[in-house]
């Protein structure tokens, strides 16, 4: 049944070269022919029955099952322009994915899932390394980010920040009484 959605409607003909064929009358069809037709028609109905009304307005007019597969592609994932599009942006996502302040990792690890799960269903899987990397960064940045707020490191950093002023001050006292010398 999916070769028919995919490639098409079965269609008993007689061949006369690998480029040209005659359509068989109905009344020549085989067994085998009648039975394969028939998967045309129960094709196009399987798509119509799991369909939304809404969804099923949509390819009233779709004669073939393939017809039918084609305009539902079309409308869900776009052409193949606004599709390639959509992968661009899944990509960027994906580069520029971090953990928000104040982001739990539960919800963070949803937002990557959630953006792994879009450029699968485009088709661009990411494989199992890509993601281990790409999570195992983030989640060196998040310690070294919550190390920097521990009370200790900002405590040096108080303690450096006062220095290198101390430091300042005494190299404006050296100039100036270098200058009050001459």
């Amino acid at each position: 049944m999916w070769r028919i959605i995919k490639d098409g409607d079965f269609i008993p003909r007689i061949d006369q070269t690998d480029a040209t064929f005659v359509e068989k009358k109905e009344a020549n069809w085989t067994i085998d022919e009648k039975s394969k037709v028939l998967i045309n028609s129960k094709s196009q109905l399987f798509l119509s029955c799991a369909l939304s009304k809404e969804e099923g307005e949509r390819v009233d007019e779709c004669d073939t099952a393939r017809k039918v597969w084609g305009t539902l592609q079309t409308h869900h994932e776009g052409t193949s322009h606004v599709k390639e599009t959509r992968i661009d942006i899944g990509i960027r996502k994906f580069k520029i994915f971090e953990i928000n302040e104040g982001e739990t990792i539960d919800k963070m690890y949803s937002k990557f899932t959630t953006i792994v799960n879009e450029m699968r269903y485009l088709g661009k899987a990411y494989s199992v390394q890509d993601m281990e990397d790409k999570l195992v960064k983030k989640s060196k940045i998040i310690s070294l980010k919550a190390s920097q707020n521990s009370p200790s490191i900002q405590q040096a950093n108080e303690k450096s920040d006062s220095e290198e002023n101390q430091e300042h001050v005494d190299e404006e006292i050296s100039l100036s009484q270098e200058r009050y010398k001459e």
